[in-house]
């Protein structure tokens, strides 16, 4: 899958909480590869103590996030990293898959090719 981009934040909404909510297109509707990766480095984002904002969601290609006064910018931004950082993420995944895929395929192709040259050497049975 190409990278991911993140269009512009938009206001969505201002709730009785103080917490204003903003939303931005993606550039694509990411594959459930990339919906892992993103889930994965946004919590360790957390755990790094970067904050995401409250309710951050991905919905098909739509990210949503509420956030305090003041925080937008420094938010929107760190966001923004976990999405670059999951590009990367997900297509060390996807070469991952693909090299398992690959493996897969030659072992079934050298269990065939085993197979018919017992078939081979062997035309009537035993």
């Amino acid at each position: 899958m190409a990278d991911i981009q993140c269009g512009k934040f938009e206001i969505r909404s201002v709730g009785a909480d103080g917490l204003t909510r903003w939303s931005a297109r993606l550039t694509a509707v990411p594959d459930p590869i990339w919906q892992k990766a993103f889930s994965e480095e946004a919590a360790v984002s957390r755990v790094l103590g970067i904050y995401l904002g409250h309710n951050l969601t991905l919905t098909a290609d739509i990210i949503e996030v509420s956030l305090l006064e003041n925080s937008e910018q420094a938010v929107v931004g760190a966001i923004r990293n976990v999405i670059a950082k999951a590009n990367s993420t997900s297509a060390r995944y996807a070469a991952e898959l693909q090299r398992q895929t690959d493996a897969e395929e030659q072992r079934r192709a050298t269990a065939a090719a085993q197979m018919q040259r017992v078939r081979d050497k062997y035309p009537d049975g035993i």
